[in-house]
C-alpha cells in the first residue's frame, strides 16, 4: 500500500512543522539509491497525476544532484514517502529531533512564590517538594499540536501508540534531569541565603528561577523592612 493513499493531507500541514527535520529529509532523498528514488516517484505519479508523475521522472536525478532546485511544495509531497525507504533508527533519530524543537518552543506558564527571611527555608523545601512529586499546580501538560502528533506518527511507521510512547519517555527523561537541576539550584541558593541571613543582610529582596518544561518558577525572598530610625523623643525616654 503506498504511504500516500493513507497520508493525503502531510503537505498540507504547514512547513512549521517540518522545519526542524527539512534538511535531513532533502539530505535523506538526494541520498536515495535509484531503485527507490524511481519508486518514490511513482508513489508520486499515483497521487499526483501523470503530468506531475512525468516531470518528476524527468527531473528526478537534477532535483538529488543540485542542479534543479525543487520547490517546497514539491518537496513537502517527495517527502510523505520517504519513511518507507528508512531505517528505523534513521526515522527515530528524525522524531525525536522534531520533539526536542517543539518542547522549547512550546508556552511556559509562569509560577511565583513568596517566602520571608524567617521561612525561606521551608518555603524552599515546599517548593522542591511540589517539583519532586510533580503536583499539578506545577506542571501544565505537555501537549503537542496534533499536527506535530501526525507527523509523528509518519515518522514512526502510523504507530501512533509508539509516538505518544516516545514523547511520554521523553518528557519524563527531561523532567527527570530538570528536577536534578532545580535541586541543585535550591541547595545552593539556600547556602547562599544562609549566609546572608547570618551576616544580617535580610534588607533586601533575592530571587531564585527555576525553568521547568512548562514552568518556571520564580521564587522571591521579601525583603524585611529596615527598622524605623528613633525619634528625639523616643531617645530622650529610653535614656
Amino acid at each position: 500500500m503506498s504511504w500516500t493513499n493513507d497520508y493525503r493531507n502531510i503537505e498540507h500541514i504547514s512547513e512549521k512543522y517540518f522545519a526542524p527535520i527539512l534538511p535531513d529529509l532533502k539530505k535523506h532523498f538526494a541520498q536515495l539509491p535509484p531503485k527507490d528514488l524511481y519508486r518514490l516517484i511513482d508513489d508520486y505519479g499515483k497521487k499526483y497525476g501523470f503530468n506531475a508523475y512525468n516531470y518528476a521522472l524527468k527531473v528526478c536525478l537534477d532535483w538529488q544532484q543540485g542542479r534543479v532546485r525543487m520547490s517546497e511544495q514539491t518537496l513537502l509531497r517527495l517527502v510523505e514517502t520517504l519513511p518507507h525507504y528508512m531505517k528505523h533508527e534513521e526515522r527515530i533519530n528524525l522524531f525525536t529531533k522534531l520533539y526536542n524543537h517543539h518542547i522549547k518552543n512550546m508556552p511556559q506558564y509562569y509560577i511565583e512564590e513568596r517566602a520571608t527571611w524567617d521561612n525561606y527555608r521551608t518555603a524552599l523545601d515546599e517548593c522542591y517538594s511540589k517539583i519532586y512529586k510533580r503536583y499539578t499546580s506545577y506542571f501544565a501538560p505537555c501537549n503537542f499540536s496534533p499536527n506535530v502528533l501526525k507527523l509523528a506518527s509518519w515518522l514512526t511507521n502510523k504507530d501512533l501508540d509508539f509516538a505518544r510512547d516516545f514523547i511520554a519517555k521523553r518528557f519524563i527523561e527531561s523532567h527527570n534531569a530538570l528536577t536534578l537541576k532545580a535541586y541543585n539550584d535550591i541547595e545552593n541558593f539556600k547556602k547562599e541565603c544562609d549566609v546572608l541571613y547570618q551576616q544580617g543582610l535580610v534588607y533586601e529582596s533575592k530571587q531564585l528561577i527555576i525553568n521547568l518544561l512548562t514552568i518556571k518558577i520564580i521564587f522571591n525572598i521579601l525583603a524585611k523592612e529596615k527598622p524605623k530610625p528613633k525619634s528625639w523623643l523616643s531617645k530622650l525616654l529610653d535614656f
